[in-house]
């Protein structure tokens, strides 16, 4: 029997630059929920909500969904799906992707793609990158960089262009993260560190501790975060070309 894989939906009500964004209601739906609904279309045995908020909770709940209640004193998602990992007594081996609540639009087949990747070849820690379009693309520091190694793994994370500050040798990380039960359990208990700090990268605590981070590379990713009025209007005319095309 192949094995499966659980997605687990970090979801925040607070949010800085756009007010309980989650929430936020697009052609009839909260954001959340468009969210959910494109992570049931992968092949997950499982989709599970992991929130601080009532609302949230209640939100996927209504609609039949599994969510999560965690405390609110979470600073990151990773603690967030710590905390539901310990509760639930989930196996070390449990498979988990991480995606992010405000990002509906990635692709199921990605998903699938990158558990696959980690199925096959055993891997527990991994995530995806794209190459840059444009020096226009690599130059903006809100576009995470990459650098890989010659087996793929990550070598390096920042805002700035890596290496040469070449296309060639820098990749477009897209945030989105596999990895066993174990190994984010154990990754969530290390301190944070100065590189951390200074990016505001969490991956790069996984790097300065020596854990692998096997990356698959991908041709294209059209997903985008949600974190503007302008990327709610945007993902609202993608969402109505989708049904009406």
């Amino acid at each position: 029997m192949a094995r499966g894989f659980s997605v687990v939906i970090p979801a925040r009500l607070a949010s800085t630059r756009l007010p309980e964004k989650l929430l936020r209601v697009v052609k009839g739906k909260p954001l959340i929920q468009w969210t959910w609904e494109n992570a049931l279309k992968t092949k997950a045995t499982n989709v599970t909500v992991v929130t601080d908020s009532k609302e949230i909770f209640n939100t996927i709940h209504s609609k039949g969904g599994q969510a999560f209640m965690t405390a609110e004193h979470h600073e990151t998602g990773t603690d967030r799906i710590n905390q539901y990992i310990a509760e639930t007594n989930l196996p070390d081996a449990e498979l988990i992707i991480n995606l992010q609540g405000d990002e509906p639009l990635l692709s199921p087949d990605l998903v699938n793609d990158l558990a696959d990747f980690m199925i096959d070849n055993n891997f527990v820690f991994s995530t995806l990158c794209k190459p840059f379009e444009s020096d226009e693309e690599l130059k903006d520091i809100n576009k995470v960089k990459v650098q890989l190694s010659e087996d793929k793994k990550a070598v390096a994370f920042s805002r700035k262009p890596l290496g040469d500050l070449s296309i060639k040798q820098n990749f477009h990380h897209i945030g989105v993260y596999g990895y066993s039960a174990g190994v984010l359990t154990y990754f969530a208990g290390l301190e944070q560190t100065n590189n951390e700090k200074r990016e505001k990268l969490e991956q790069l605590r996984a790097l300065d501790n020596n854990l692998d981070i096997h990356v698959l590379k991908i041709d294209e990713c059209c997903s985008f975060g949600i974190d503007t009025l302008e990327d709610l209007n945007k993902l609202e005319g993608l969402l109505t070309n989708e049904t009406s095309g």
